[in-house]
């Protein structure tokens, strides 16, 4: 009998806390995000001011091949800049891996985070290349230097990445946004701006 009640209590207590949980998952998730905004900085220091790159535009955890700074992914290039450990291939870099997306994955293997990879005014309309570079691009191969991001505060780095993320600045060709089925947060995504800010992306809420 007492079993009974407490599952019962559960069951109408878990709605309730659902969106406790939530807004804890993504203030933490906000922490991360920070940091990396912060070793990207770091990492334009050590670089005449250029941005890390060329990059692709999924940013996954795990340390992959090759040395820091020769591969195309983000956690490649600045995984030393996020805590100053130098991380094995194949080792998750806790300094980007958001827990709410390991927890609700299962795997390592998902991209967190996705890079926007055009500048735009604030009026929406298109100011310039890529700030990260294009692989392989004859024209724009190279990343921007970091003061040739104008209005930064309205300029995007990057957003938590899932499925049902809309980029319509992806070039043709460059993969879609990857990462949960749905966003990580049900209801929100964090959205990280060059000039260190992070804001909350209202999207239509789904089952977690």
């Amino acid at each position: 009998m007492v079993i009974t009640v407490i599952g019962i209590l559960a069951a109408l207590l878990f709605p309730a806390l659902k969106p406790v949980v939530n807004k804890a998952d993504r203030a933490r998730g906000a922490a991360i995000m920070g940091g990396i905004g912060k070793a990207i900085f770091l990492y334009t220091v050590d670089h005449d001011g250029y941005l890390p790159g060329p990059l692709t535009p999924g940013v996954g955890v795990v340390r992959g091949a090759g040395e820091a700074g020769l591969g195309q992914t983000l956690v490649n290039r600045i995984a030393g800049y996020a805590g100053g450990k130098t991380y094995q291939e194949g080792e998750i870099v806790k300094e980007f891996a958001n827990p709410a997306v390991l927890k609700r994955s299962g795997t390592n293997s998902l991209a967190h985070y996705y890079l926007y990879l055009n500048l735009r005014d604030t009026k929406g309309n298109w100011t310039g290349p890529c700030p990260w570079g294009y692989p392989q691009h004859a024209t724009w191969p190279q990343p921007l230097k970091v003061m040739r991001i104008e209005n930064p505060a309205s300029q995007i780095v990057m957003k938590d990445s899932d499925k049902k993320l809309v980029n319509t600045d992806r070039p043709p060709g460059w993969p879609s946004p990857g990462g949960l089925d749905n966003p990580v947060y049900w209801d929100s995504r964090n959205v990280l701006f060059f000039d260190g800010h992070i804001e909350i992306e209202q999207v239509s809420p789904t089952t977690p």
